[in-house]
């Protein structure tokens, strides 16, 4: 089939912007989903129950709310408890930027999302409003139909239909907001799906997962840590990415979170981090393998930092400004390893003439969509 020479649209690609990210709060979450929360996207964080799915969203929350930012939670469930949430120290009062969302239904949750992904910043008028939103859950969502039905009337695919059209729309005004929205889901058992199926789930539909920049499976709780006298102070959760579009997929991370606070373990984290990432290295420069003392590269050359994670995780709480600058390398080095090189791309260039019929073919053929409310 011949092709016109001159109605090809693109220009060459000499330059790439590479991802900004949110940090979620924890070393261990920022590299495995290469840097943080990505801005302006979707996150998607699944798993089955009691896997630790809230306490992880509200850990991002509070690295939102203690640098400044806004955050949305949006609780479908209807099911957050304020107590556990001011552990995080996190307040249902506005005070701290922090606001609890609580629909009546599924197209309620997704229009207020919709509307606050467009609140301006109040200093900053180029990106939006809120840091994160938190949408707590996907599968709790409920159409306006089903609640007007009885109990065993069937109502065909209502929620997913509304998460398709709601995604579609909330795209755009993500990006341009820099605002990152974070989906979490519960899975089911996919029964009868067939002999190769995925043996789950996710209820809101497919396209969540074609949305999402990152999709991230939850597992059984891990490590379950005990003061002297048996109480439970803190558990370890353990995340995997099955997707993602902004930095290498299939990492796996384990978070210990201390459940009087809702911190995760920060210098232990840095620790074993800095470690994998080869921020921690011996005198020479090589890797640690073994039992060896843990080395750190500063401005006035190798500083030896302790022997073993968990020494090098106390020399770090005791010496904050050593501290900020293994902060910072362990970032650089997360960033690092989403770099990426583009090679301009050559391609033949159009006249204008060319350029306007082609756009308003497009626009014949395709259509402009607007925000649609849902219904």
């Amino acid at each position: 089939m011949f092709v016109p020479q001159r109605t090809i649209l693109w220009k060459p690609i000499t330059t790439y912007e590479p991802a900004e990210f949110w940090p979620t709060g924890s070393f261990a979450l920022d590299w495995c989903f290469g840097g943080g929360i990505p801005k302006g996207r979707i996150t998607l964080v699944h798993g089955p129950e009691s896997t630790g799915k809230t306490t992880l969203s509200l850990v991002m929350c509070k690295a939102a709310v203690n640098r400044g930012g806004y955050v949305a939670y949006v609780d479908a469930e209807h099911a957050i408890d304020p107590r556990w949430a001011k552990r995080f120290g996190l307040d249902f009062d506005g005070s701290q930027h922090f606001f609890l969302i609580q629909p009546a239904n599924a197209e309620d949750a997704l229009n207020a999302i919709l509307k606050m992904v467009k609140l301006p910043h109040p200093e900053d008028k180029s990106r939006g409003l809120f840091d994160v939103i938190v949408l707590d859950s996907v599968a709790s969502l409920v159409t306006k139909a089903q609640l007007a039905g009885e109990v065993g009337d069937h109502v065909v695919a209502g929620v997913a239909r509304a998460m398709t059209q709601f995604l579609a729309n909330v795209a755009k005004p993500l990006a341009e907001s820099d605002t990152s929205l974070v989906l979490i889901n519960q899975e089911r058992d996919n029964i009868g799906g067939g002999t190769y199926a995925s043996p789950i789930r996710l209820p809101g539909g497919k396209a969540q997962r074609y949305y999402a920049t990152i999709r991230a499976a939850m597992r059984s709780q891990g490590e379950v840590f005990t003061n002297k006298d048996g109480e439970i102070i803190a558990r370890t959760f353990r995340l995997s990415t099955k997707k993602n579009k902004v930095s290498e997929p299939n990492r796996v991370a384990e978070v210990k979170v201390y459940l009087d606070t809702g911190v995760p373990d920060y210098f232990e984290e840095m620790a074993s981090i800095g470690k994998e990432l080869g921020v921690f290295t011996r005198e020479n420069g090589s890797r640690i393998k073994g039992s060896a003392a843990w080395y750190f590269n500063r401005d006035e050359g190798m500083v030896k930092v302790g022997v073993g994670a968990k020494q090098v995780a106390n020399a770090l709480d005791e010496d904050r400004e050593l501290a900020a600058e293994v902060e910072s390398a362990i970032r650089y080095a997360i960033s690092q390893m989403n770099e990426i090189k583009v090679d301009p791309i050559t391609l033949l260039e159009s006249d204008d003439e060319d350029d306007e019929a082609a756009e308003e073919a497009w626009a014949e053929g395709s259509g402009a969509a607007g925000l649609v409310e849902l219904s």
